[in-house]
């Protein structure tokens, strides 16, 4: 048997702060490199005062999922979020991204999937059934469905905190100069009314998330947006031509019959 300190020149203060902490490796690997045992490594940190990662850290260092995280990127996904995506986080690491599709919107679904990967997000689609379901006096029809949902990574605990707050909330940060950004969020959430208006359910959202959107949309595009009954968003007709046209390069085609 070794001697127990033998390691002292080596395993230091200094040394272990730098690894464990600043480098944000675990005892197994410090072992490896140091020519140790697990258990050596262990004491010194306990020595030094030097605590041991909670475990939602430790299985986040396991995976360490990132993406590069451009406005381009950051648009995009604030568009899914301001419509039916939302963002899962059972720690405060990293969360992850879902979001259910009709059927008949699948194409949608594989399109985000194919723009998720070229920037470096993995993600996947499995087919499901949903149930009829009323959110807020809003009607959802179930049926054949796709549920789109991403890796955990660090990124989308950066948008989990701009958006939820024990519920989901409009964060002042979004860009609504992008047609990127409303052309997901209308995809999403939008529909032509009867009398030649859209309609947005938005019914998610607080009165004072809406009445900051339709001032945002107001004085950066000039699309005035009327908050209506059961806090749904209403653009009127003599503004629509404008809007679809402004988010038109951005359309997928299952939803043209939203552009007709």
């Amino acid at each position: 048997m070794g001697d127990i300190n033998q390691f002292d020149d080596v395993l230091t203060k200094e040394f272990l702060e730098r690894e464990y902490i600043q480098k944000q490796k675990n005892d197994y690997l410090i072992a490896f490199e140091v020519g140790c045992g697990k258990s050596t490594v262990h004491r010194y940190r306990s020595r030094f005062g030097i605590a041991a990662r909670n475990q939602g850290l430790v299985v986040h260092l396991s995976r360490k999922n990132t993406f590069n995280l451009t406005r381009e990127t950051k648009d995009y996904i604030d568009g899914l979020l301001l419509g039916d995506g939302c963002l899962v986080s059972q720690s405060k690491f990293s969360a992850r991204l879902t979001q259910d599709f009709s059927i008949k919107r699948e194409q949608w679904a594989n399109e985000i999937e194919s723009y998720f990967q070229r920037v470096g997000i993995t993600s996947h689609i499995v087919k499901k059934v949903r149930e009829n379901r009323v959110t807020r006096d809003c009607f959802i029809r179930g049926g054949k469905a796709v549920r789109l949902t991403t890796l955990n990574y660090e990124e989308f605990h950066v948008f989990w905190e701009r958006w939820y707050n024990e519920k989901k909330f409009i964060p002042h940060d979004i860009n609504v100069l992008s047609p990127w950004l409303l052309a997901n969020w209308y995809m999403g959430d939008g529909s032509r009314a009867t009398h030649g208006g859209i309609t947005m359910c938005t019914n998610s959202f607080s009165k004072e998330d809406l009445v900051f959107l339709v001032e945002q949309l107001k004085s950066a595009l000039g699309f005035k947006f009327t908050i209506h009954k059961r806090a749904m968003l209403y653009l009127k007709k003599r503004y629509v031509d404008l809007f679809l046209e402004y988010i038109a390069p951005f359309k997928v085609s299952c939803f043209n019959y939203k552009w007709s």
